[in-house]
């Protein structure tokens, strides 16, 4: 059986997701839906981000989750992103998730 669940990307499927990795998806998702006051529900893993805003709205986005999550993508991975799917996975393998953050910062 094939099922594709509404807001999870391809990897969360597969992987049986968690509760951190579910926030991930979920605050990427919110980001764009506030930078760009789309519709949530035009903004699925499927969606191309082309589809949904220009080269400015882009930069713009990744901007904001960079602040979010306090890390930072280089202009070729960027480039490579087509998919909101594919940014959350991106988000999800080279930014530090929410709780080690916050694990940090308590810990100072």
């Amino acid at each position: 059986m094939v099922a594709q669940r509404a807001g999870m990307s391809h990897s969360t499927i597969a992987g049986g997701g968690d509760e951190c990795t579910d926030r991930i998806e979920q605050r990427v998702i919110e980001v764009i839906v506030e930078r760009l006051h789309a519709d949530r529900a035009q903004v699925t893993p499927d969606a191309r981000l082309y589809d949904l805003t220009d080269s400015l709205g882009l930069t713009e986005i990744v901007m904001d989750l960079e602040d979010e999550f306090e890390a930072s993508m280089p202009d070729d991975a960027i480039g490579t992103i087509q998919t909101v799917g594919q940014l959350i996975d991106y988000v999800k393998s080279h930014f530090p998730a929410p709780r080690e953050k916050e694990r940090e910062n308590s810990g100072a």
